[in-house]
């Protein structure tokens, strides 16, 4: 038969033939274009432009590459209000403020029997300047507590109150 040529050029492909149809296959392999480096972001392969440059992963913050984190920035602070699970009706209601709002999303986490729940995005009020979020969780979070984090990188933990 014919012998087929499957080198397609591209670096980070695999390139194979299929016997006994002769055509090929070329699966691109992301690992191969990866640099080891954190601060230039994570490389991808691309079947046809080959290695694709990753995206800076701290932008506009400065990038620590000996780290692996992200510096020069501000976190905010957060700060739970309420956090209450009503055992009539299941409803499980945070209410949140940061420093940076309402340019930050707030979002709530919390874990039932060990499972993680979440994150539920709470809704800017700007009435009332603070966020809020009401839950239907099957059961009350474990602890019990709920965590809020931000956008803007701050967080904070705080007590469920059952009522």
């Amino acid at each position: 038969g014919t012998t087929v040529d499957c080198n397609d050029g591209v670096i980070c492909t695999t390139d194979a033939c299929n016997e006994p149809s002769g055509t090929c296959s070329n699966t691109p392999d992301n690992a191969v274009c990866d640099n080891g480096l954190f601060c230039d972001g994570t490389e991808t392969c691309d079947v046809v432009l080959d290695c694709q440059a990753g995206v800076d992963p701290c932008a506009p913050l400065a990038c620590d590459e000996a780290t692996n984190t992200c510096v020069g920035g501000t976190v905010d602070t957060v700060t739970v209000q309420k956090a209450t699970y009503r055992a009539s009706d299941g409803k499980l209601k945070v209410r949140a403020t940061s420093s940076d709002q309402p340019a930050v999303t707030l979002s709530v986490r919390f874990t039932v029997g060990g499972v993680p729940q979440g994150p539920f995005v709470m809704t800017y009020q700007a009435s009332k300047n603070r966020y809020q979020v009401t839950i239907k969780p099957t059961v009350v979070p474990d602890g019990p507590v709920v965590t809020v984090e931000s956008s803007g990188g701050g967080s904070a933990v705080a007590a469920v109150r059952i009522r």
